[in-house]
């Protein structure tokens, strides 16, 4: 050890804790791979506080001496769990060199301690520490056996490839003595601790015991050993043959695990015809696996299969397949084609419905072949024509309403006024209702009204609320626009004259002037003869000259 080295150790025997800290921080830091600063480190804990306990174990970790091993023992025993975890860490770190000193400790240890042995023991990755576990699984209770298979399934999946295979080789001899032979509780744990270390060459072991007729337990060990292993389509195929026929196995525990191995395998182990197949299959779990793997499928082969399962007699494969078909960024052009193809109005309706998380994302081919089928749709009367017009809003609300409008327009020219009045309030809440649709719904609105004069029901009729609306803009000119509208007759000029000239200032002016309007037009109609006397009410203003009284000659 050099002078620096050394001043910076006698730190560590410094009564001021700072000092005694600082210098276990610099040593972490400069991590000397000198055995004399590692048993300065050591001497030092026994008194050491938390801080300074916690910086000598970053400097134990960051040297990485074995001689550090006797003095980080002691800490096992530690109530500080965060300090007990750091040792461990620490102690395992060490590898092989830890062993001679674990060993010994285990035949006397509780059986908390035991479960922390079994833990270090598998974080180690060495032959030796997996024989020093498969020593306990002898005299090891269900509970132990259980911790021990545990262990290795968490530590072992990331050691290297050479160190699993020390494991396996292990475990592989262990599996032909006597002891294990006649044991199932052995047999079922080996078998599971070579599912845990996932190594190729298991394969074929786990897949014979899975297969063969042996106690239902031991297979479904083998099979949750196959659940862990690391799967290609290449190696998958013979072994997915083969569990397949579990799926029917009498034991329901032995069909669920094997419904799990085929899960854990790749979608690209079957064609898309081959998991459609599996949909017929009687087991609920492979049913559910193959709908999975269906819905993983992004191939123009796996959307057509889908499409196909939205006819399926099991609703929950078609709701399955919608959902599938809902999320494929992909699926839109495919959707849209079976879409405009469908002439069964629940069907496209669906389709439609499907289709609507697309709707923003369609292409502008896409857009304008749905914009024609659309128009095509309405102008035929078609059933389908509403289920397309539902996806046009979603996907071009513009074009959905131009196509409400032209459609509103030809049912008033027609004079289809219920048809048309459907048509201008789908308009309602969307940008192109302007005061011009307004104007129409409401004339649609009056063709259609019952013109009752009561109060009550003139204030729900809803003509007449669109006509309060427009004649309250200025800009709009509906006096004018009104008087020139051949649509109306002599009934509809006076219901609307009447209600507004029951109001005040500029309401009742424009009552009085529809209803002058009925008299000069219509003077010998019932709706002229009562407007003449509504006026004669309501109006000093002059009648026309054309029902003017005559004087007498007395006068």
């Amino acid at each position: 050890m050099d002078a620096r080295l050394k001043a910076i150790c006698g730190l560590l025997t410094n009564p001021d804790p700072l000092r005694r800290t600082a210098a276990a921080i610099v040593l972490a830091e400069l991590a000397p791979p000198d055995a004399a600063v590692a048993r300065a480190l050591g001497e030092a804990l026994p008194d050491a506080n938390q801080t300074l306990t916690t910086a000598i174990l970053d400097a134990f970790d960051a040297i990485g001496s074995r001689t550090a091993l006797p003095y980080l023992l002691p800490l096992l025993d530690v109530d500080d769990v965060a300090v007990k975890m750091r040792a461990i860490g620490v102690i395992t770190k060490a590898g092989g060199a830890a062993l001679p000193l674990i060993q010994p400790l285990l035949a006397d240890a509780s059986q908390s301690k035991t479960l922390m042995f079994v833990d270090m023991l598998a974080r180690i990755p060495t032959g030796d520490a997996m024989r020093a576990l498969l020593q306990l699984l002898p005299d090891a209770d269900a509970d132990l056996t259980a911790e021990i298979a545990e262990a290795v399934h968490r530590h072992a999946r990331p050691m290297p490839p050479a160190a699993r295979g020390a494991f396996h080789k292990r475990v592989a001899q262990f599996m032909t003595t006597s002891a294990v032979k006649n044991s199932e509780r052995l047999q079922g744990a080996c078998l599971r601790l070579l599912g845990a270390l996932a190594r190729p060459e298991a394969r074929p072991i786990l897949v014979r015991w899975a297969c063969s007729a042996t106690a239902p337990r031991l297979r479904i060990q083998a099979l949750r050993g196959l659940q862990d292993a690391e799967w290609t389509p290449v190696t998958a195929r013979p072994v997915f043959a083969k569990v397949r026929t579990m799926l029917s196995d009498p034991d329901a525990d032995v069909a669920e695990h094997a419904s799990r191995v085929l899960a854990a395998m790749p979608a690209a182990t079957l064609t898309t015809a081959q998991w459609r197949a599996m949909l017929d299959s009687a087991n609920a779990s492979a049913r559910s696996m193959a709908l999975t793997r269906l819905a993983e499928d992004a191939s123009s082969t796996g959307k057509r299969a889908l499409l196909a399962l939205l006819q399926h007699t099991d609703t929950h494969v078609q709701e399955s397949a919608a959902g599938a078909l809902a999320r494929q960024p992909g699926a839109a052009t495919a959707l849209l084609d079976a879409l405009l193809g469908e002439t069964d109005p629940e069907r496209a309706w669906r389709l439609a419905k499907i289709l609507k998380p697309h709707a923003p994302t369609l292409k502008a081919r896409d857009r304008q072949r749905l914009k024609t089928n659309t128009a095509s749709a309405m102008n035929r009367a078609q059933a389908t024509g509403d289920a397309l017009l539902y996806l046009l809003r979603h996907a071009d609300g513009p074009a959905a309403d131009a196509l409400h409008r032209d459609a509103a327009q030809a049912a008033m020219r027609e004079k289809r006024w219920a048809d048309a009045v459907v048509g201008f309030r789908r308009l309602m809440h969307s940008p192109g209702f302007d005061d011009d649709s307004r104007y129409a719904l409401s004339i649609c609105n009056l063709k259609l009204s019952l013109k009752e004069l009561t109060p009550a029901l003139r204030a729900n009729d809803f003509a007449l609320r669109g006509f309060h609306a427009l004649l309250r803009n200025a800009g709009y000119k509906l006096p004018a626009k009104l008087l020139k509208d051949k649509a109306l007759d002599a009934e509809d000029f006076y219901y609307v004259g009447f209600h507004f000239s029951e109001m005040t200032g500029s309401e009742r002016e424009f009552g009085d002037q529809l209803l002058r309007h009925v008299l000069t037009r219509w003077p010998r109609t019932p709706a002229g003869k009562t407007a003449r006397t509504k006026l004669g009410v309501t109006s000093k203003a002059p009648a026309p000259k054309a029902e003017r009284a005559k004087p007498s000659r007395k006068s």
